[in-house]
């Protein structure tokens, strides 16, 4: 391990050459080839996102790559507004002028698959010290609870709109974007719930939780130093932790972006049902192949009309299919006679126990519910459900749902106890249930009337 006297320096070097590293095992072995290869595509991200946003996802990168990420940035230009492939890869060969011959969409997507990669490798590398008995699971909570993620910052904004100190306005400039079940065009943003902001003086100040630094144990540090001379990774146990924070809110963060986009495209393809007199029940029903096709088949008839026939058609067939279940996977024809029903494998949050009536949300619920001290289900570990955290809530349990869910990283920020990733049936029993049990601790959430 290369030391340079500074142990800020020593990290950022040990995480840069991992990401180098797995560049090159896709473009060959080229290390300063890697490195322009790096950079072409950051600064092609970087150009097109907003100033706030593009300073954000700058925070989330190792020291050393965030150095080449700001190179050359004109924060006072106005983002790239193209966002097609072609646009973007002409960008990268751009950056990668001068350089040898390269594949742009290769090099783009090595370099996108390391970061997405290294956003899963962190929850998993935390979880796997578990097993190995370097640190327990409350320790981990404690890690995850010193990480500020972009739900993070609103809860804490939004608790500074209930206490007065930030308008609504500011909030909603930043987070109206959001919507419960992300792509559903039905569900409506949090700009346009003016309930939002009622029962909330209760849950302003739970919402707003302290962030605690975090700093491993001498017996953490030993053991952590011990697993990683095990597996011949040149890093120190702090940077193998700086670089899990990173992975983490750097994941959040790349989720919130995709939604603002994705929920103004949305937005958009209302604003254009509205003008020929569809509504979003009837959008909800068709699909982007259905409007392609008439660029180069153009509708010979009322556009209404045709829109609204295969609308109505598509509500008749959701109707007929809706009593029909598959399972997850189907290999053969004796898969559609036959199918299992399988049980999910939740994820626990805390180890935190409570009892409670269980509080069914779907994407059309708004934050008129009070939820102050409820057992809340949800169908979807989704970003757009966070408003659920601004109402003081004590548990949740998800139907859908993975260790590297939103949901799940959302929770032990808060330190609220959740079982994330129920499965079909458990979630079903759950929520038509008087009462349901959840015990964090022991693996188990169950009901206990009803």
């Amino acid at each position: 391990m290369a030391a340079t006297g500074l142990e800020v320096f020593d990290r950022t070097l040990q995480i840069t050459n991992i990401w180098l590293d797995e560049i090159m095992q896709e473009l060959g072995p080229d290390r300063k080839h890697a490195w322009h290869v790096l950079g072409a595509v950051l600064h092609a991200l970087r150009d097109r996102l907003p100033l706030g946003q593009a300073a954000h996802l700058g925070a989330q990168l190792p020291l050393l790559v965030r150095g080449l990420y700001y190179d050359g940035w004109r924060p006072q230009e106005p983002p790239h507004r193209e966002r097609h492939l072609e646009q973007f890869l002409a960008q990268v060969g751009e950056g990668l002028h001068g350089t040898r011959p390269t594949n742009t969409e290769r090099a783009t997507r090595a370099v996108l698959a390391t970061i997405a990669r290294h956003a899963f490798m962190a929850e998993s590398l935390c979880r796997s010290a578990i097993r190995r008995g370097a640190w327990t699971a409350e320790r981990l909570e404690a890690f995850k609870r010193s990480l500020v993620t972009p739900a993070g910052r609103m809860s804490r904004d939004f608790a500074a709109v209930i206490a007065g100190q930030q308008t609504r306005e500011q909030f909603l400039a930043r987070y109206g974007h959001l919507r419960p079940g992300t792509f559903d065009i039905i569900s409506p943003r949090y700009d346009q719930r003016e309930e939002l902001f009622r029962n909330s003086q209760a849950a302003a100040q739970p919402s707003a939780h302290e962030v605690r630094p975090f700093q491993l144990t001498p017996e953490e540090h030993a053991a952590f130093t011990h697993l990683l001379a095990e597996a011949r990774w040149p890093l120190s146990p702090e940077a193998l932790l700086e670089y899990a924070g990173q992975a983490i809110v750097g994941r959040e963060h790349a989720k919130f972006v995709f939604t603002r986009n994705l929920s103004d495209a949305i937005e958009s393809i209302a604003e254009w049902g509205e003008r020929i007199g569809l509504t979003r029940e009837d959008l909800a029903c068709l699909t982007l192949r259905d409007l392609e096709e008439t660029l180069t088949a153009p509708v010979t008839r009322d556009r209404e009309t045709h829109f609204h026939e295969l609308a109505q058609a598509r509500h008749t067939y959701a109707r007929e299919m809706r009593g029909l279940r598959l399972g997850y996977i189907i290999r053969d024809v004796h898969d559609l006679y036959v199918v299992p029903q399988h049980r999910g494998a939740a994820n626990y949050v805390t180890t935190r126990s409570l009892e409670g009536c269980p509080v069914l949300l779907d994407n059309r619920m708004t934050g008129q519910t009070d939820l102050f001290g409820q057992l809340v289900c949800i169908e979807s570990a989704d970003p757009g459900f966070d408003w659920i955290f601004t109402k003081g809530i004590a548990g949740l349990i998800t139907k859908f749902g993975g260790a590297n869910s939103h949901m799940t990283i959302r929770c032990a920020e808060l330190g609220i106890p959740a079982a994330i990733g129920v499965g079909e049936s458990v979630f079903d029993r759950l929520v038509s249930a008087g009462r349901v049990e959840l015990r964090c601790g022991e693996k188990v959430v169950r009901p206990v009337s009803g």
